[in-house]
């Protein structure tokens, strides 16, 4: 059947497609690439890590794919400032997690703000993009987390934060494989 007539049998005599024809495309029926489900969040709570080395979560995000064939599309940006007396570092990662798992996927990424010369202190803030497409292979839930922490530091540390002058986002998009 042509793509012209199955067009007409959806439509039928209206120029919008009927619920009842809508509720029967499911994810089978869709090719591959589509988009089956998206997910997402925003963080604008302040969350600092002056003092510590640990790596702390700056957002995260929760997904459970349909088939262990499909990919997630992930989409974030971390929001980071910086501020020291010398010069401070700040060490980001993107996780996921999968029954008590972890895997980093895009391994260590690093900021760095130097001081020059004179009475100012140096002082970076900004946004990291973190994006990758990913193939967990599962039908379970998983979390995706961008995760910070100091990395060094010379001088008095002042802000090592995340989501401190703006917001951290995540957002996942389930993509049939």
């Amino acid at each position: 059947m042509s793509n012209a007539r199955n067009l007409a049998n959806l439509l039928g005599t209206s120029t919008t497609i009927p619920d009842a024809k809508i509720a029967s495309i499911t994810a089978s029926k869709l090719p591959s690439g589509s988009v089956l489900q998206v997910v997402g969040t925003t963080n604008d709570v302040d969350v600092n890590q002056t003092g510590s080395t640990s790596m702390t979560d700056s957002i995260s995000q929760v997904i459970t794919p349909s088939s262990a064939s499909n990919k997630i599309m992930v989409v974030g940006n971390h929001h980071y400032t910086l501020y020291a007396q010398t010069y401070s570092q700040m060490k980001v990662r993107l996780i996921r997690t999968i029954g008590g798992s972890d895997t980093s996927l895009l391994g260590e990424n690093y900021l760095f703000a130097q001081h020059g010369s004179g009475s100012y202190y140096p002082y970076d803030l900004g946004g990291m993009p973190m994006n990758i497409l990913d193939a967990p292979s599962t039908t379970s839930e998983i979390t995706y987390h961008i995760q910070f922490a100091k990395h060094g530091s010379s001088g008095t540390l002042y802000h090592l934060h995340a989501n401190h002058y703006g917001a951290s986002s995540l957002i996942l998009m389930e993509v049939k494989g």
